[in-house]
């Protein structure tokens, strides 16, 4: 998903979390990569973490839930693994999230949304489809222009299988994690 600094914050927002947390980034559509043009960075950063924070984590059959479960246990240990590989190698969690541990939920394969911020495409969870209530989201360092080049044709190529129809499998994302420079 890409923000640009024209989007109108008040709709996109509410839209943008439940495009991140919807069947908890158990779905190829859901989005699992962010990328947020650097004049509005720092808002739509801090804005989106606010309401991530704020997601409530639930049984699907709670009409109180914005979230519900992973699959199983063992999928909730991958992407906890997922997240704190991402942290350890880099990433700065903006919300943490995290499997729930104490409570009623604690039984269950939940595990709240996390909002990482990325500098660094060639970390793992840039360059693989995480399938995980967690997005990258672009960082502050100046990527270089390797990176750059890499993540226009990304977007390019996302674009064309967009426009090609039925032919358009695996990945979404565009490259994980960069600002866009104007």
């Amino acid at each position: 998903m890409i923000v640009f600094d024209d989007a109108d914050m008040e709709p996109m927002l509410p839209v943008l979390e439940k495009a991140l947390t919807v069947f908890a980034g158990q779905f190829c559509m859901t989005g699992s990569r962010l990328l947020v043009q650097e004049a509005v960075y720092d808002t739509v950063r801090d804005r989106l973490a606010e309401r991530l924070r704020n997601v409530r984590v639930g049984p699907a059959s709670d009409p109180k839930s914005d979230m519900g479960p992973l699959i199983d246990k063992p999928n909730v240990e991958r992407v906890d693994k997922i997240v704190r590989d991402a942290v350890n190698a880099g990433a700065k969690a903006i919300v943490g999230g995290g499997p729930i541990t104490d409570g009623p939920l604690a039984n269950g394969a939940f595990f709240r949304p996390a909002l990482l911020e990325v500098s660094d495409n060639s970390l793992r969870l840039c360059s693989r489809k995480p399938s995980v209530p967690s997005s990258p989201s672009s960082g502050s360092a100046r990527p270089s222009h390797r990176a750059r080049q890499r993540q226009r044709i990304r977007f390019v190529r996302q674009r064309l299988d967009a426009r090609s129809g039925p032919r358009v499998a695996g990945r979404s994302g565009a490259g994980g994690g960069q600002r866009l420079r104007e």
